[in-house]
């Protein structure tokens, strides 16, 4: 990507934030939950299907 597109996406970016007054500790929050979701799950089958060690396994 070169730096004139970049800078564009950069901008783009920080109106919509400015826009919607999204704060940084917002956005932490949403990454950190959804690193969280994601590292939770210890099984996952061909169809989506997850498990994250809670309740009853699936068959």
């Amino acid at each position: 990507m070169d730096e004139r597109k970049r800078d564009s996406i950069g901008t783009y970016l920080q109106r919509r934030i400015a826009e919607f007054d999204i704060t940084q500790e917002a956005i932490a929050a949403s990454f950190s939950d959804d690193q969280l979701r994601l590292s939770a799950v210890k099984y996952r089958d061909a169809f989506g299907n997850v498990w994250d060690d809670q309740g009853t396994a699936p068959q």
